[in-house]
């Protein structure tokens, strides 16, 4: 997680506990992403997307909660550390492996290498952009309205995915036919 060691040294841990406690996010994206290798092909796709982009909505809203209610000390980092840990674990356990995953699925053959290229650069752009501007943001109005920010985004991403189809056990025929029929 960028700026993760900043973001709990921020919420009270000293510099070297922080370093500590952000390994826990590494640990923590192995373990989900085992899980989601193991889940995804029993649970739909868009429920998953759905379920994953709600957690990591909630989870931000608890850390900016957290920041804000919270009074400085002790019981306010370990509170953001939980829920930054269990905000890594629900990205890694399924939006961060489904995402790559329904990709594949939903772009037809003759246009699937340059959509998924388009994809992956709007990622790094994404990254870049958060790499970029999370110090300033956070300097400039605190960490807990930067995940007020983050929880909202999340919100427009649960709107964005009632309109995703679902993937799991359909062909790309199928696929394009649903897309024909809602978008022609």
């Amino acid at each position: 997680m960028y700026y993760g060691t900043q973001l709990l040294a921020d919420a009270g841990f000293s510099s070297s506990a922080a370093i500590i406690a952000n390994t826990l996010n590494g640990l923590v994206s192995v373990l989900g992403i085992t899980i989601a290798l193991k889940v995804m092909n029993e649970v739909n796709r868009r429920t998953l997307l759905f379920v994953g982009f709600a957690l990591i909505t909630v989870f931000h809203l608890l850390i900016g909660l957290s920041a804000v209610l919270l009074p400085d000390g002790t019981v306010k980092a370990y509170c953001i550390l939980v829920f930054v840990v269990l905000f890594v674990f629900s990205m890694q356990g399924t939006i961060g492996p489904l995402a790559w995953l329904m990709l594949a699925e939903i772009f037809p053959l003759k246009i699937r290498s340059f959509a998924i290229g388009v994809c992956i650069f709007v990622l790094w752009i994404a990254n870049a952009l958060v790499a970029l501007l999370f110090p300033p943001v956070v300097a400039a109005i605190g960490i807990a309205m930067t995940f007020f920010i983050f929880a909202g985004l999340g919100l427009l991403a649960l709107i964005f995915t009632t309109q995703v189809p679902e993937t799991r056990g359909r062909s790309l025929k199928e696929l394009e036919d649903h897309f024909r029929a809602k978008y022609s």
